[in-house]
């Protein structure tokens, strides 16, 4: 499985990282496993101590080799309030908003990795994706060359003759829900950049859509074949083809005849779906009806 080779790859790059919803059980939990199988360097959790030594003795949960960080207790908190009154003073935030703010465990969070104390932030198990995006827009920010924050899912499916051993990105399911031509194109970079960093592929791209290099016309393919032209001026290291449909994507026998010039050829293992509509559906239903792990 793609999780158990990740497993394998990042013993050897391991990592500081800092889980701000520390009194969460299912976080607890995922704590234990990652530091008793020496999958991270350390692991920080946020809150409480008392509550968090609660939930642990409660569920038997060994957390010895991961550090509880309380907030309040936290000594660098005023170099992190003035951090972020000078990262958001130009949206009206004032000192006393400041000190409320970095109080919250996703900015804490969010801070602790900005100061380079963690390498990276999990969270959502109790947050929404919006909340803990906009932790790491406002806070972390994006890299200098990505203009849009967008999201991929790895999809891991028992259909190793698709993608690559039957592995996927896909992109983008989480974040903008009517992407424009440019965004498209900003989604796909940073996709094909999960699939090649994270996956160890060769990313092969295709921007999905109803019709196959021109098979239909309607407004809304506008955007994906503008995508398309804007990923030509870039010069990217990564293969990519559109607009096109799911099909002439990923079967070699489809392709052939739908888009037979396409560098592709039906062996497409990064898929991005013009909106969020689409790409929500598209891995709920990948996960569902073809047993697929999402990650």
């Amino acid at each position: 499985m793609f999780i158990d080779i990740l497993k394998e790859k990042v013993k050897n790059n391991l990592k500081k990282i800092i889980l701000p919803e520390g009194e969460d059980v299912r976080t607890l939990k995922a704590s234990e496993y990652l530091s008793q199988n020496n999958l991270v360097e350390k692991i920080f959790l946020v809150g409480d101590e008392a509550q968090i030594l609660k939930v642990t003795n409660k569920e038997e949960i060994d957390i010895s080799k991961c550090e509880v960080v309380n907030i309040n207790k936290f000594d660098k908190l005023s170099e992190f309030e003035e951090e972020y009154f000078n990262l958001r003073k130009h949206k009206g935030v004032t000192h006393e908003i400041a000190n409320k703010q970095v109080k919250n465990y996703l900015n804490f969070g969010a801070l602790f990795v900005r100061f380079g104390y963690a390498d990276g932030m999990v969270a959502g198990a109790v947050s929404t994706t919006a909340d803990v995006s906009r932790a790491a827009v406002t806070i972390v920010k994006p890299k200098s060359t990505i203009r849009y924050v967008s999201s991929s899912f790895i999809m891991d499916t028992p259909k190793s003759e698709y993608g690559d051993n039957g592995v996927f990105v896909y992109s983008d399911c989480g974040l903008i829900p009517d992407p424009t031509a440019e965004q498209l194109k900003d989604i796909s970079i940073a996709a094909a950049h999960t699939a090649k960093h994270i996956c160890s592929m060769d990313p092969k791209l295709a921007l999905l859509s109803f019709s196959t290099i021109g098979s239909a016309n309607h407004p809304v393919l506008e955007k994906v074949k503008q995508a398309k032209q804007l990923l030509d001026k870039e010069n990217v290291d990564f293969t990519y083809d559109g607009e096109m449909q799911l099909d002439a994507a990923i079967v070699p026998t489809v392709a052939k005849k739908k888009c037979p010039n396409s560098p592709i050829s039906g062996k497409a293992n990064v898929l991005i779906f013009p909106d969020l509509n689409s790409g929500n559906i598209g891995y709920k239903l990948t996960e569902r009806l073809a047993g697929a792990r999402a990650y």
